[in-house]
């Protein structure tokens, strides 16, 4: 728990809250803490919107809006800020103005006695247009404060690029990898039978996961494959003889660059089979069972591997996570998994990034959500989970188990 003492330390708190320090954007924070995660550990903060101020210049459309999502949040207690180049862009043209009209049109769509500061924030200097007084002051106060210090304390960190959004990069020779080994599952009709590959890695990330600590970030390639090579052990890759090597000579100590050679092999035969068990993961996303166990297994932190639950525990437990607060852990798990799978662009990238979009809105992280949606678009326009998403984020309509969780605080 972090303690704000002041209005001016609420510009602190919000790039821990969005996990990245927003540039040239106008942003609303809803500091009202609804509820818990499942596992007691992340709390339910928001809502957050965002809007790119210089592609969209800011109207009354925008305050409109913003006082929409207020009443429909009860937000209490928020913060709007103006990050800028330079706070001089609030002395030319109708900028300032613009935001006045919007601290207006939130404020009185709030209950009596909710509060609401607004700032504006460039690199060095900080002003509050709230208040009147219209004092300019240096970034370095906020840096040196009590909250500042006691969230650094507790390990966050916020990042230059919103967390999660980018998917992982793949080597060419990689994807290639993964793909032909997706084509040869199904071309053997083996769709069902290779969700076993799709448990591993969730198994694997699951074994190696950190426990949430305030934003989501996809791990890259290397740190999911070296999940599966030490903590999956039911993960097995083909093992190429040593070069030249008969089993007695490989017992013989060997000279520093055969070393290198065995060890050059190994990582080869490693990458190869991890390119096909991603593979294999993706193929199986295109049996739906495959695809809505991933998500139950995003959603039930008690449910140990896909294969332990058929089609109707598979039900049960999508149709209990609408009436509560979902594991964050658990759902940033699966997302990394499902977003990793997405990058290596095989038959079923469709099905993972539907997947991803569906549990980052679970985790009311709709502009994720959005960006996945929109990458499965491009690859399938008429895919059903994405199609019941769109109507759901652009609606901006939250995950059900929200409405239950504020209902009850």
């Amino acid at each position: 728990m972090v303690t704000i003492k002041t209005p001016e330390e609420t510009l602190v708190l919000v790039p821990h809250i969005l996990g990245y320090r927003p540039r040239s954007a106008f942003v609303m924070c809803g500091l009202d803490s609804h509820c818990k995660d499942a596992a007691g550990i992340g709390t339910c903060v928001g809502p957050i919107v965002r809007f790119d101020y210089r592609n969209e210049p800011l109207s009354v459309d925008h305050g409109r809006f913003l006082a929409q999502v207020t009443r429909r949040h009860d937000v209490t207690v928020a913060v709007l800020v103006l990050y800028c180049a330079s706070l001089n862009e609030l002395d030319t043209g109708e900028l300032s103005q613009r935001i006045a009209l919007i601290h207006s049109m939130v404020t009185r769509a709030q209950r009596p006695g909710s509060f609401l500061f607004t700032f504006a924030l460039d690199s060095e200097h900080f002003v509050r247009l709230d208040d009147g007084r219209r004092l300019v002051r240096n970034v370095s106060e906020l840096e040196s404060c009590a909250s500042a210090a006691e969230l650094v304390f507790q390990g966050s960190a916020p990042g230059t690029e919103q967390p999660g959004m980018a998917l992982p990069a793949v080597a060419a020779d990689q994807r290639a990898r993964a793909v032909s080994a997706a084509y040869a599952v199904l071309g053997e009709g083996k769709g069902k039978e290779a969700a076993r590959s799709l448990w591993n890695l969730l198994d694997a990330a699951q074994a190696r996961h950190i426990p949430f600590s305030g934003s989501f970030a996809c791990p890259n390639v290397e740190e999911v494959r070296s999940s599966l090579e030490s903590e999956a052990p039911k993960v097995r890759w083909p093992s190429s003889p040593s070069r030249g090597h008969s089993s007695v000579e490989a017992e013989k100590p060997m000279e520093s660059a055969e070393m290198a050679a065995a060890g050059e092999c190994r990582a080869e035969d490693s990458a190869e089979g991890f390119a096909r068990t991603v593979g294999e993961a993706s193929a199986s996303l295109t049996v739906p069972l495959n695809r809505d166990t991933a998500l139950a297994w995003g959603l039930e932190p008690n449910l140990r591997r896909g294969s332990d639950a058929d089609a109707n525990r598979v039900a049960e437990i999508l149709a209990e996570a609408v009436v509560r607060p979902p594991n964050i852990s658990r759902v940033k798990v699966a997302c990394a998994v499902l977003d990793l799978i997405a990058a290596y662009d095989c038959p079923g990238a469709v099905d993972a990034l539907a997947a991803s979009a569906y549990l980052h809105w679970w985790a009311c992280l709709n502009s994720i959500a959005a960006d996945r949606v929109a990458r499965a678009l491009r690859k399938d326009p008429g895919h059903s989970l994405t199609g019941l998403l769109v109507d759901a984020l652009s609606s901006g309509m939250m995950a059900p188990w929200y409405s239950y969780a504020c209902g009850a605080a």
